[in-house]
């Protein structure tokens, strides 16, 4: 996969931040100060409406006592990647 094709990948997911992994699977992270009824598997849904072929691994809420450092955590992998 190109620079390219990942920088296209991370726009689309809107995500905080996105790690590519060598097991090729991706983690999107989704930072969060109050929750306003959002969830981890809100966040795993809309990986998923975006990328409909992808397969979802986990989802978990990582919550830190410093709000700002607290975030939704969708671990995911693509066909193509």
């Amino acid at each position: 996969m190109t620079t390219d094709q990942k920088l296209e990948i991370e726009n689309k997911l809107g995500a905080g931040k996105v790690i590519w992994k060598r097991d090729h699977t991706i983690e999107a992270r989704y930072g969060f100060f109050y929750r306003f009824k959002q969830t981890a598997e809100g966040k795993s849904k809309l990986v998923q409406r975006i990328f409909p072929d992808a397969q979802i691994i986990d989802y978990e809420e990582m919550w830190r006592a410093w709000p700002k450092d607290s975030y939704f955590k969708v671990l995911f992998k693509l066909p193509d990647y």
